[in-house]
Parts: structure tokens; C-alpha cells; sequence
């Protein structure tokens, strides 16, 4: 993606280091939402029907939808070793501006997704796992 399409509708999620925008309300242009839950992603089948946040920069309590900071989001942070965790148990659940949906889940911030990260962790490398849902349908198996 451009630099340029950031200011369009071509792209629903986005991440900026540990911050995790999606497009719609101040990050973009267009109707995204997300949502965290808190469960087991293979226990997650259906993308709820509403509670989707957009990101709101004029809001002091809520400025994105996926809230920053440790233990407010999807992660938490060690400040004695330096390394950003994902929170286990947290999923986040996305609706397109296109009326699809998605569920993914952070399992490393760090290249290679080690097991035992480190501050000499190359950082800002995402691993994941998600359910996209191509037909529309809340369907998220």
C-alpha cells in the first residue's frame, strides 16, 4: 500500500508500533470497527452484531478503538526487560467497511516469534492468527 492510500478507503486495520488504528472515525476515511474480547480465539465463532469502535483522537478515555497502552489492549509490557507481551486470551474482532468480519489474535511483537523475547528482539514484526470472513456472513470458524 501507497503512502497515499492511507488517506483512502483502501485498507481496514493498521499498525504503528504497538498501536493498532482502524479506518474509520479520525484514523481514515472510512467505516471499519473493531472491537477486544476477551475468550479463546477457537471459541470465538460468531462476530457480534454491534459494539464495533472507530478511532475517536478527540475522545481522552477512548482516543482508538483498540486501546493503548500495557494492559489496556492487546498487550502488556515489562518495564525491567524491556518486552511487549500480548495478553493471552485477548481477540480482536473486526468489521470492514465492507460489512466483512475478521478475528485475529497477537501471538509475538517480534521477528521470528520467539519464545522468550528479549530487548534485543527485533521488534514490530507481528505474528498472528485470524479468521477472515469473505461472504459477509458473522461466520468466524
Amino acid at each position: 500500500m501507497s503512502n497515499a492510500d492511507s488517506a483512502s478507503t483502501k485498507w481496514d486495520v493498521g499498525f504503528r508500533s504497538t498501536t493498532i488504528i482502524v479506518n474509520g472515525g479520525t484514523s481514515g476515511p472510512g467505516s471499519s470497527g473493531a472491537i477486544v474480547q476477551t475468550g479463546i480465539f477457537a471459541d470465538i465463532v460468531t462476530a457480534p452484531d454491534d459494539g464495533y469502535l472507530q478511532d475517536d483522537k478527540n475522545s481522552a478515555a477512548n482516543p482508538y478503538a483498540i486501546k493503548k497502552g500495557s494492559g489496556n489492549g492487546w498487550y502488556s509490557y515489562d518495564p525491567a526487560s524491556n518486552v511487549i507481551s500480548p495478553i493471552a486470551g485477548r481477540v480482536l474482532l473486526f468489521k470492514t467497511a465492507d460489512g466483512k468480519y475478521a478475528k485475529v489474535e497477537i501471538l509475538s511483537y517480534y521477528k521470528d516469534a520467539p519464545a522468550a523475547p528479549t530487548s534485543s528482539s527485533v521488534d514490530r514484526n507481528y505474528t498472528f492468527r485470524y479468521v477472515y470472513q469473505p461472504d459477509g456472513s458473522k461466520k468466524l470458524q
